[in-house]
């Protein structure tokens, strides 16, 4: 029993002392926050290269990119555009091609450009003012996402690109309201 309690003793010693401590990062796993923290820009950018090999950005096949285009074309027609932006890069990354808010009826859709490009990145998320809305569906083309409910035309300043496990804005369209 003494030795149990020895073991245990020294066990709650290590753990108490290893508080505060930040275990090394492995390059392709998601990081900690503590890890981000610790990171520079340069260093978020090779991990996420790393993270991008094991899991790469999602891209439209031809028959799914079509779809894609066909469903921005119907929100455009059957909507009014509400909003319109270009996409501006940010740090190391790409971006071309911009967004519109559009309304139809009481629904508002995020359509971006058929000429959208975005420099591919790990478990990309489209965010409108901050708020994500969904998973990127492709780093390139024309794509429409709904706007949830809750999420008022007024209070739609923005919509980015969003590394989520890096925290990092690949690109973001500001609107003029």
């Amino acid at each position: 029993m003494e030795k149990f309690l020895r073991g245990l003793a020294l066990i709650s010693v290590l753990v108490l002392a290893g508080q505060g401590c930040v275990l090394p990062f492995r390059a392709g796993d998601v990081p900690t926050e503590a890890q981000l923290a610790r990171m520079s820009p340069e260093e978020k950018e090779a991990a996420m290269q790393a993270m991008l090999e094991r899991e790469p950005a999602p891209e439209f096949n031809a028959n799914e990119a079509k779809k894609a285009r066909m469903e921005a074309i119907e929100a455009m027609r059957d909507g009014t555009a509400e909003r319109l932006a270009d996409f501006r890069a940010t740090l190391f990354h790409q971006v071309t091609g911009s967004v519109r808010v559009v309304r139809e009826g009481e629904t508002l859709r995020v359509v971006f450009s058929e000429d959208f490009t975005v420099t591919p990145g790990p478990r990309l998320v489209v965010r409108v003012s901050g708020r994500e809305i969904a998973p990127l569906a492709s780093t390139k083309g024309a794509q429409t996402y709904e706007i949830p409910a809750g999420i008022e035309l007024e209070s739609i300043d923005e919509v980015d690109v969003y590394c989520k496990p890096f925290h990092v804005v690949f690109a973001r369209a500001q609107f003029g309201n």
